[in-house]
């Protein structure tokens, strides 16, 4: 597909009072929720005739085995487009469940974030993710959820282990994970980064303006920069996030006993909690 296809799937889901998918009906699009991405424009929407909202992803670009990452969820050239030449086109349409909220990258900004309740609930999430075996492999700050109380929700996650993101991002993969086969632990690294990064911030609002200023320079050496003062932070004032951040060293991709981790720092917080009251 072509650029102009990305231009045609935007123009329908923006000025078409209802879109027709085939295989799921007519849908009524919120406008401003419209995005670009990688591979498929994504908005935030309601199925005609029924309750609740759902986002769906339009695909301008060829991802392999989509019926096998979203085998609940995937409908096969459901949405028709055509340009300005006259040429048609079938895209390919996911639709998931829409979380309410705003993304956990924006949410640090806001200066009512609770980041001990943040640090909190992502622990007890994470904890649980790891517990079912479960694989994303793309954990990121853009790909969390935070509610209006803090709860925590983890999306575009896939619903079949068999096909991983290769990818990732860079800023939250594994440096070797180019050359894993993904498996369980796929996650592991950018789990132990937001962790330590929230229990950090929880610790000191400051650091905020530091790895701000930090990455907008693009700095080659990032990942190492923000483990250090992650790592600063914690030292002396949170062992268990500290010991957490330490287990990214020598790590081989694989790193055991981190929901243990996660579920002693979820217990360390409610107890600290309860002393307080």
């Amino acid at each position: 597909m072509t650029v102009t296809n990305v231009i045609c799937i935007t123009n329908i889901l923006r000025y078409y009072p209802t879109v027709q998918l085939h295989g799921i009906g007519e849908v009524i699009v919120d406008k401003k929720s419209i995005l670009v991405g990688n591979s498929a424009v994504t908005a935030r929407c309601r199925r005609v005739g029924t309750e609740g909202d759902y986002v769906i992803k339009c695909y301008f670009r060829d991802v392999d085995d989509l019926g096998d990452i979203y085998p609940n969820n995937y409908y096969p050239e459901a949405l028709f487009v055509y340009d300005i030449f006259g040429y048609t086109d079938l895209v390919d349409v996911v639709m998931l469940k829409w979380f309410p909220g705003e993304s956990l990258d924006k949410h640090i900004y806001n200066p009512e974030c609770n980041f001990r309740v943040l640090s909190h609930n992502f622990d007890a999430i994470a904890a649980l993710f790891l517990d079912n075996h479960n694989m994303h492999g793309d954990i990121t700050a853009q790909n969390i959820i935070v509610e209006t109380h803090g709860e925590i929700n983890i999306i575009d996650s896939i619903e079949s282990n068999k096909n991983i993101n290769g990818n990732g991002t860079e800023e939250y993969n594994n440096p070797l994970r180019a050359i894993f086969i993904p498996d369980k632990h796929i996650d592991d690294h950018a789990i132990v980064i937001i962790s330590s990064l929230l229990a950090a911030l929880a610790i000191d609002r400051t650091l905020l303006e530091r790895i701000t200023m930090f990455g907008a320079l693009h700095i080659d050496t990032y990942n190492d920069f923000l483990i250090s003062l992650i790592a600063e932070v914690l030292k002396d004032r949170d062992d268990i996030h500290y010991n957490i951040l330490q287990m990214l060293e020598n790590n081989t991709g694989t790193i055991n006993g981190l929901s243990l981790a996660l579920r002693h720092a979820v217990m360390e917080i409610i107890h600290d909690y309860d002393t307080i009251l």
